[in-house]
């Protein structure tokens, strides 16, 4: 029960708000830079290997092929999603 007490004290807000902030960046250059953004998905894709014991969840997925072309859109996405959750944390008083 103390564990509970203690955080809720701590101030989740920065933290929020720079993620949202991030998001929104990431957002803003898949609208607005898509050939920025793809640039940056194929730089930014190096697979590390990890150990064989997860290998299993260390399996490629490779979605690269569903999003790249429709970067506008996702940005678009990403972005009304960070208006949603920076609205919905200022509104019920999320934010301390």
């Amino acid at each position: 029960m103390h564990h509970l007490l203690l955080m809720s004290r701590i101030n989740t807000a920065p933290a929020v708000w720079t993620a949202l902030g991030m998001l929104a960046a990431i957002g803003a250059v898949a609208l607005f830079c898509p050939d920025l953004f793809r640039k940056i998905a194929v730089r930014s894709n190096h697979w590390i290997d990890t150990n064989k014991i997860l290998s299993y969840l260390d399996r490629r997925i490779d979605i690269d092929h569903h999003v790249l072309p429709f970067t506008r859109h996702l940005g678009i996405a990403v972005l009304a999603a960070v208006c949603a959750f920076g609205v919905i944390y200022a509104k019920y008083g999320l934010a301390q």
